[in-house]
């Protein structure tokens, strides 16, 4: 009897430790993939708290123990001891990682916890302007990052083409009509917010197929990293050619988004709107399995809402959301004036949350009291379009949270997150922001700059922190939309304001201080040269001086045009050129800022002809013109120019080339005829060469020819 009882406990013990191995086996499979080295010296045990997540980290005898109240608070806490131990990080801009033998010691248990339940990550357009050809490998070290910066909630809308083409076949679609409403992989987050349909397609039957599986493993990863991800709900959303096969529902044509036919909205008190949701969430869960989360948002940046009943549609539209998931919580996005009050009134607000983007420079949560007194989460966007540019205001962006949290409005403040429209770009502000989410002590940013300049760089030196310091001073000092634009993507003219349609080229901070920053970098190159991090930095950081360099110049050039004073216009042309060219071999010697990357990605991503070719141009239309191709004026021209090698040389520089002609031409007294950039666009999207993805060049060289440059322009 008594060896039947320890037979019994033995066996008991056996399956509380296998429960316990199995709740953070996600933790411990991303610890194998980012440091192998450490994976057998570290142990993770559940703990429980009343209310906030907490982990806990100490070593003993060359071991690592973390306990933790979830798996995305165990993700974290290796996370900081990752960073502030072995002075070791994983970015999206380069990784600092290396094998150590010994452990780094903790000397007292280090207790930190989230005043936070949500730290949300991504924006529809992230999902094309980062993510359109995403492979596995690339979705694997994502959620690798996230999962490392504790976040716990994330957007995942990747694999929703399967879902309309199997609902749409059920109501009568063929499957050319279907392939004619879903637009091509770099635009579906547009599709997704009802801006646009079927731009930029069709693509085909393998594709759809192919991105179901893909989100069939990104959703198995997130959920074994403790990532609930927030997939498309039905909220009106269907394509115009509804109204010819259902002609007495009450289906809205919703006009154009810049340029572009919207889809049509389908009344959610129509009966034809209960039928297609059921079918929609039905085949949701046959194809993605249970679902706590879903994102979507009537009216979207415009459309036509007049006829419709806002807070009986919002009803109905999470009442169908709830029915076939239940208790499922629907999220909105706090953008321009949504979500409408009148919207709003129709919800059940415990199963609502509102992401309030570009926290950065706006607080709506307290212009609106928290949205109607709504759960929602702070966000910033920082960036547009992922074009390239260093911005962001880092002493708002650390200090709006916690006072958000302190206000009335405190109570129904639920997160902090990140929204870029592009993530890969300004690692500095991303990172100290979502981890902002965690601790409560007082933000004193110099000393979160020195412990980035340790983990980012793997140890201390004077002229880097000197240089981070610098940074503080200008890039990441003052709010802009985004970051000033780069006048060498702009579409030349005598007046140019801005590159895209909503931005600027207006330079807000001191660019005497990015210029030392970028000197003191180059002091400590011959320590650094070899190092991931560092070269991505001081490469964006040379970028942008240069594309700052050639705002001022552009400037000389058309002030010495007007006055005709043609030596001096031919001294600043010459030097422009000089500026445009040196920024092509700069983004040459780094394959993160050559255009060739993206371009391989795209046709990667096709399997067949027809999809390589189709991929290619999509690639190249949505970083070009990105708008219909029989609209020279669309309002989306360069939205997501890049200052890339390749696309500089062969589509930038031959726009200025044709400018300066015509203005030489115009100083001798020739005439000259009106200058066409859409077709010299248009030729370059067209066309199929392919481009290096191979480094050339010596980024220290070029640096110091910068930094060489504007010693000299200093003198003068």
């Amino acid at each position: 009897m008594e060896k039947k009882i320890l037979l019994i406990c033995l066996l008991f013990a056996i399956n509380i430790s296998s429960v316990k191995a199995q709740k953070f086996d996600g933790v411990m499979g991303l610890i194998e993939r980012i440091a192998p080295w450490a994976v057998d010296k570290v142990e993770i045990h559940k703990i429980n708290t009343k209310n906030k997540e907490r982990f806990e980290i100490y070593t003993k005898k060359n071991k690592l123990f973390i306990n933790a109240t979830s798996i995305s608070a165990a993700s974290q806490g290796f996370n900081y001891y990752l960073k502030h131990y072995c002075f070791q990080m994983v970015s999206h801009c380069g990784n600092n990682l290396r094998s150590m033998n010994k452990l780094p010691a903790v000397d007292h248990k280090i207790i930190i916890e989230t005043p936070f339940q949500y730290r949300y990550a991504l924006n529809y357009c992230t999902y094309n302007y980062s993510m359109s050809f995403y492979n596995w490998s690339d979705w694997e070290n994502e959620l690798d990052w996230m999962a490392l910066n504790g976040v716990n909630l994330m957007l995942a809308i990747n694999g929703t083409e399967i879902i309309w083409q199997k609902t749409l076949n059920e109501f009568g679609f063929s499957n050319t009509e279907i392939k004619n409403f879903i637009p091509g992989p770099a635009f579906t987050a547009w599709w997704l917010m009802g801006n646009l349909e079927g731009y930029g397609g069709p693509i085909t039957d393998n594709a759809i197929v192919r991105q179901m599986n893909l989100q069939k493993r990104i959703l198995k990863r997130m959920r074994a990293l403790g990532i609930e991800p927030i997939l498309q709900g039905f909220y009106g959303m269907v394509p115009t050619t509804l109204k010819k096969k259902y002609p007495h529902a009450n289906i809205i044509e919703q006009g154009k988004w810049c340029g572009f036919q919207r889809p049509a909205f389908l009344s959610p008190q129509d009966t034809l709107f209960s039928k297609l949701a059921k079918s929609y969430y039905l085949n949701i869960r046959s194809v993605y399995g249970d679902v706590k989360y879903f994102g979507g948002d009537p009216f979207h940046e415009g459309g036509k809402s007049d006829s419709i009943d806002i807070t009986l549609s919002g009803k109905n539209i999470q009442e169908q959301m709830m029915k076939y998931f239940p208790n499922s919580t629907w999220i909105l996005q706090g953008w321009t004036v949504n979500p409408q009050k009148e919207l709003l009134n129709g919800l059940i607000k415990e199963n609502i949350l509102i992401v309030n983007l570009k926290g950065e420079s706006l607080n709506t949560w307290e212009q609106t009291k928290s949205f109607d007194n709504s759960p929602w989460i702070w966000c910033i966007i920082n960036n547009f379009g992922e074009t390239s540019g260093m911005s962001g205001t880092l002493q708002h962006i650390l200090d709006e949270p916690r006072r958000a949290l302190k206000t009335n409005q405190g109570k129904f403040m639920k997160g902090v997150g990140i929204a870029p429209e592009g993530i890969l770009n300004n690692p500095l502000l991303y990172e100290l922001s979502i981890n902002n989410a965690w601790g409560d002590k007082s933000i004193y940013i110099d000393s979160l700059l020195y412990e980035y300049m340790l983990y980012r760089y793997g140890k201390y030196n004077n002229e880097i922190f000197k240089g981070l310091l610098l940074l503080k001073k200008s890039v990441y000092s003052k709010h802009s939309d985004g970051s000033p634009e780069s006048i060498f993507a702009a579409r030349p003219s005598k007046n140019i304001k801005s590159t895209s349609s909503w931005g600027s080229r207006k330079i807000n901070y001191d660019v005497n201080s990015l210029e030392f920053a970028l000197k003191a970098y180059e002091n400590a190159v011959s320590i650094f040269h070899k190092s991931q991090t560092f070269q991505f930095d001081i490469t964006d950081m040379g970028r942008q001086v240069l594309a700052n360099r050639g705002q001022m110049t552009y400037d000389s050039i058309m002030k010495y045009f007007e006055k005709k004073d043609i030596v001096k216009y031919q001294q600043f042309k010459d030097e422009f050129i000089f500026l445009l060219n040196l920024q092509e071999q700069l983004m040459s010697t780094n394959r993160k800022f050559m255009v060739g990357t993206w371009l391989k990605k795209a046709m990667c991503f096709g399997v067949t002809n027809y999809e390589r070719k189709l991929y290619n141009e999509n690639a190249r239309l949505q970083i070009t013109i990105w708008g219909p191709d029989s609209n020279p004026e669309t309002e989306l021209h360069d939205y997501a120019f890049k200052e890339w090698s390749g696309l500089i040389v062969d589509l930038y520089s031959k726009r200025w080339k044709l400018f300066f002609d015509e203005l030489d031409m115009e100083l001798a007294g020739k005439i000259f005829k009106e200058l066409d950039y859409f077709s010299t666009e248009l030729n370059w999207v067209k066309q199929q060469q392919k481009y290096s993805t191979k480094p050339v060049g010596n980024y220290v060289e070029l640096i110091r020819k910068i930094n060489i440059y504007l010693a000299n322009k200093n003198l003068k």
